[in-house]
């Protein structure tokens, strides 16, 4: 028996809510990097930390991440749909899992902001060169 689409919506909006948690939805932030050259994080591909008061960002790449999740690969393998609350449920534990695997990264190597590859970018739009974390957040998920 199919759950009712209430569940579903209900499921959608605490994943919502869970992501607004570490997202911003502010314009670019303009910060100074060490060698004093300006930098901009893109506030809406940041998942940890603040991105007006850092010194050592990382980058991730999320879907990677998500992808290697348990709940992640059960969705996969079990082939659920997004219009079923199971999925909801299953992706939902599966980004707690990556904010808590996120938080431990962040203070086991020391960044105080991690977000999507190629967030933090110099004067000119491109990216600066940041440790890429996701093999390590991939590793800090179970």
């Amino acid at each position: 028996m199919r759950a009712p689409r209430a569940y579903a919506w209900i499921a959608a909006a605490t994943l919502g809510f869970i992501l607004s948690l570490s997202w911003a939805d502010d314009a670019a932030n303009a910060a100074e990097a060490e060698d004093g050259a300006a930098q901009t994080v893109d506030v809406n591909a940041y998942y940890f930390g603040d991105p007006e008061n850092y010194t050592q960002p990382a980058a991730v790449d999320m879907l990677m991440i998500r992808d290697a999740t348990p709940e992640y690969r059960e969705i996969k393998r079990r082939k659920i749909d997004t219009d079923r609350a199971e999925y909801w449920i299953l992706i939902n534990k599966a980004y707690e899992r990556i904010e808590r695997a996120l938080q431990r990264v962040a203070q086991y190597k020391g960044y105080d902001l991690i977000g999507e590859i190629g967030f933090v970018t110099d004067a000119e739009g491109r990216p600066v060169p940041i440790d890429n974390a996701t093999d390590l957040v991939i590793r800090y998920l179970q």
